[in-house]
């Protein structure tokens, strides 16, 4: 394997300086970055920058089972009372699934709402801001009376694994 080192990294001209520190500090925990034997460097910088500028996608996953014929309004209050504190913490509401797909009158419906954040960084500071507020908390306890039951959970796309191991 060679090794990338800094005389490297400067002699392309773009991106800029400051850009290419960004880079360095999201990519690379050591003082040089690695590239697979016979890699141009350039390409290697190239593929490395756009993983740090995209980033991988890090998904929370809230799955809510309902009280029988209370699932309609347990959407509507989170979509008008949650999603906005969400946004706040830098979550992207992706989806929500209804399962089954029927109003049920007379039995629980599962609530499937799928948020994104772009990264580990995000996803750390989603919750760093959630954890502390009280509000969050008093709005599930205002929920209760609708829900049987309900977990979060994170996932990544498999692809995305390795590099949101990489912090």
């Amino acid at each position: 394997m060679e090794v990338w080192n800094e005389s490297d990294l400067t002699s392309v001209s773009q991106p800029s300086d400051e850009v290419l520190d960004d880079v360095r500090a999201r990519v690379s925990p050591e003082p040089h970055l690695s590239r697979q034997e016979g890699e141009p460097v350039l390409q290697r910088l190239e593929y490395r920058y756009v993983q740090a500028m995209v980033g991988e996608k890090v998904y929370v996953v809230d799955r809510v089972v309902t009280k029988p014929g209370r699932a309609r309004e347990f959407v509507d209050a989170y979509v008008t009372e949650y999603v906005p504190g969400g946004r706040t913490r830098r979550m992207t509401l992706d989806r929500i699934l209804v399962s089954p797909p029927i109003w049920w009158a007379d039995e629980p419906n599962t609530i499937t709402i799928t948020w994104v954040v772009d990264g580990v960084d995000a996803w750390w500071d989603m919750t760093r801001r959630g954890r502390p507020d009280p509000e969050l908390g008093r709005w599930w306890s205002r929920m209760d009376p609708m829900i049987l039951d309900r977990t979060r959970s994170m996932a990544a796309a498999a692809e995305d694994v390795d590099g949101v191991c990489d912090v």
